[in-house]
């Protein structure tokens, strides 16, 4: 029987069982009526992603209730009024909600002339955390949990803290209560690899346990997910980007055991504590694909992961796959897709199954820093910026269109100096913003009307899955108007 369901729930259901009904093959019409297209596509408080621009039907509440009673009517003739509602006791998670696309700021580490004059008074990791979720709008943060980051921005650390000590410091307590809806750890613990041992295996899982226990605890009923994982794990197992060699087999089993004692006990507190409203999941990246998926290489992706029991989600750094380097000429969406889809359905073959919904590989890091733009395309800084803001948007388009949970910017801020002198940028220009000119990029624009977008997305509550063709539409758009500007620069300019 179809029965009413609270407003969240019902908003997303009337929406996706209408427009699944309006295809489906029992439907007596060929195409979905205009009056439904209209309802779907229209509202004049502009909440969903991507609508028209020049209707105002009726409003937001009036529509659902109409949206609602043509389910309802229609059902009689496709059985849905008949049919089971969905289960809400099934064992399998969703996947989380965000926005998908977010800006990472895992060390915030502010160099640069301007570097100081942004933040002000306030520590610098507090002040990008801020900054991505206020000023920039994003609902998804990511943090370098460590004593060293506190260390390079001023702060006194005694002794070795536990990730939870570490969570307790007033900065990481600041910033953890913002409001986000992700935030994803670089979390080693007190044991990171290269000091791990199996004999040390109890300490690991009972940091790990404690972690997560705390978020789950500390955060419950805040609407939370938290993603614990590891920075560039083929860099952690010994891999090199330039020789053609296998890692170490004893380093690989040591990550096998590190990656499942540390996924054991997030999946063991989550078991075992009290909890609603709040998730923890615990994630493994990597960042050499190609070289396991064309020479055989005995990397993360093959020879560790098939072999953990806990990985909820693989991050892919994916400068190696999808850099600016690996992006085929002449770099448009078409030239991408097929090196996304075999990539990541590469990746996503190794990875053991878990009781979670959609996919499960996500890009955690990814940027085309300026004087690399300036390089290939010998173009001037202004003129890069429109490029840079067009590749990020058209990656992130096809990245979606694959599926991808999240997409992760790198990052916030410039982290990498600029050596070469043909240039006279002080650092490569990964940043949105620029902290020796404390001017923000082309790229922050865009990423803030995105997350304009997508935040009236997630009033509504809407799943990633039903959120996500608004996404890619939206993008598309953007990347055809930056294709547009782009060409205007260059007739301007010859």
């Amino acid at each position: 029987m179809f029965r009413y369901q609270p407003l969240r729930a019902r908003n997303e259901y009337a929406v996706s069982v209408a427009w699944w009904a309006c295809r489906c093959n029992s439907f007596p019409m060929t195409r979905p009526s205009p009056l439904l297209l209209v309802i779907l596509e229209r509202d004049p408080d502009r909440r969903y992603v991507g609508l028209a621009n020049d209707i105002n039907l009726m409003r937001y509440e009036y529509t659902l209730r109409v949206l609602c009673a043509l389910v309802v009517i229609h059902s009689s003739w496709i059985g849905v009024a008949h049919a089971n509602p969905p289960d809400t006791t099934a064992t399998t998670e969703a996947p989380f909600a965000s926005h998908i696309i977010g800006v990472q700021h895992p060390a915030a580490n502010l160099l640069g002339k301007q570097g100081h004059v942004l933040c002000g008074d306030t520590p610098a990791l507090q002040w990008a955390a801020q900054h991505v979720v206020e000023e920039l709008g994003s609902d998804i943060i990511k943090l370098g949990i460590a004593s060293r980051h506190l260390k390079a921005q001023g702060f006194e650390v005694e002794g070795k803290p536990t990730l939870t000590e570490l969570a307790g410091h007033p900065v990481y307590r600041r910033v953890l209560a913002l409001p986000y809806r992700a935030a994803f750890f670089w979390a080693h613990g007190r044991i990171p690899f290269q000091y791990y041992t199996p004999e040390k295996e109890s300490a690991v899982y009972d940091e790990f346990y404690t972690f997560t226990k705390h978020l789950l605890t500390e955060y419950n009923n805040s609407g939370k997910t938290f993603m614990i994982g590891n920075w560039e794990g083929d860099w952690l197992l010994g891999a090199k980007a330039a020789e053609d060699r296998d890692c170490d087999d004893e380093a690989i089993a040591r990550m096998i055991s590190w990656m499942n004692v540390r996924g054991k006990a997030v999946a063991d507190a989550v078991r075992d504590v009290p909890h609603d409203n709040v998730r923890v999941h615990f994630y493994i990246e990597i960042n050499h694909v190609r070289q396991a998926r064309e020479k055989g290489l005995k990397r993360m992706v093959n020879s560790v992961l098939p072999h953990t029991k806990y990985t909820d989600y693989v991050s892919v750094s994916s400068y190696e796959t999808q850099g600016i380097g690996q992006w085929k000429s002449p770099q448009t969406a078409a030239s991408l897709r097929e090196t996304v889809r075999t990539n990541l359905d590469y990746v996503e073959k190794h990875l053991p199954p878990r009781p979670i919904g959609g996919k499960r590989v996500g890009i955690g890091e990814i940027g085309f820093p300026i004087v690399h733009i300036m390089q290939r395309y010998k173009v001037d800084k202004a003129h890069a910026e429109l490029i840079q803001a067009r590749m990020a948007l058209e990656n992130a388009m096809v990245n979606l269109e694959w599926g991808v949970p999240f997409w992760l910017w790198w990052q916030l801020l410039n982290n990498e100096p600029n050596h070469q002198e043909r240039h006279d940028l002080n650092y490569l220009g990964f940043g949105l913003i620029d902290q020796d000119t404390a001017r923000r990029r082309r790229l922050w624009h865009e990423m803030k009307a995105y997350n304009d977008g997508a935040r009236n997305a997630a009033k509504l509550g809407l799943s990633q899955e039903v959120f996500r063709p608004y996404a890619i539409k939206w993008l598309g758009k953007r990347v055809a108007r930056l294709r547009a500007e782009e060409q205007a620069y260059r007739d301007a300019n010859r």
